[in-house]
């Protein structure tokens, strides 16, 4: 790496122009191992590191930046974006998370090309780091697109206080008060996980709050009663209120 090989922009950019379309294939499901090699990863890399340390004005610090912005653009907005526009409900959450894995999968693998610019980013302090730039850019060019057909899909599955009622008769008729709460902490449990990866903090507490309602608060009475015709004794009991008490919707 001592030997800095000066690089045009119209070279390097043409060089790294194959590792970006090769990486964009990431989004439709092709593994990484499968598109790139060690000493290819290192080529890309060493091509960046030659255009961000040559001497100005052929230092390309800033072009890059914008190339791979350019490139987090494109991929969103021509392979994401497309892939959920006739999709809702339950399609949608599963297409959004498997695009969203894909694309995690894919700056990494940028990532790696443009390292050394990233590190350049973080000794600067007034760029953000790469793969928060990536994060930014999935949330305002998709998130923010999609965020009300994605609340009515979460909603669909999770925010519906009339299934969970009867989810709540169901169980109190076919298990004990403890099966019922240890139904009821992994049914919290899973919504909160659900809720937190598709859904803003404000929509989450909403959610979890309409699942704790119906499947405590309104069923405290019934669960008493249960616990009582259990004959079970008043120190288990106690705990068992206690555990209700305390399941966290946040």
């Amino acid at each position: 790496m001592g030997h800095v090989t000066v690089v045009t922009l119209e070279e390097g950019m043409r060089r790294l122009e194959v590792g970006i379309s090769k990486a964009k294939l990431i989004l439709d499901g092709y593994p990484p191992k499968a598109l790139f090699t060690s000493e290819e990863y290192m080529k890309y890399y060493d091509c960046v590191y030659s255009m961000c340390t040559q001497q100005p004005p052929n230092d390309y610090s800033a072009e890059l930046l914008q190339r791979f912005k350019g490139a987090l653009e494109e991929s969103l907005l021509l392979k994401v974006l497309p892939s959920l526009y006739d999709k809702d409900g339950a399609p949608l959450l599963v297409e959004l998370l498997r695009m969203w894995t894909n694309y995690k999968a894919m700056t990494k693998c940028l990532g790696v090309f443009f390292l050394y610019l990233d590190r350049q980013c973080a000794y600067r302090k007034n760029d953000a780091p790469l793969q928060d730039l990536a994060t930014f850019h999935f949330h305002d060019l998709i998130c923010k697109h999609i965020h009300q057909r994605m609340f009515s899909a979460a909603a669909s599955l999770v925010d519906t206080a009339n299934f969970y009622s009867r989810l709540a008769s169901q169980w109190l008729l076919c298990y004990s008060s403890t099966d019922y709460v240890l139904k009821v902490e992994q049914c919290i449990n899973e919504e909160k996980a659900r809720a937190h990866r598709f859904l803003c903090p404000p929509s989450v507490e909403k959610v979890l709050w309409t699942v704790h309602s119906q499947l405590i608060d309104q069923t405290a009475n019934r669960l008493i009663e249960k616990r009582r015709a259990e004959n079970q004794d008043l120190t288990t009991y106690q705990e068992l209120l206690s555990r209700c008490a305390d399941m966290s919707i946040h």
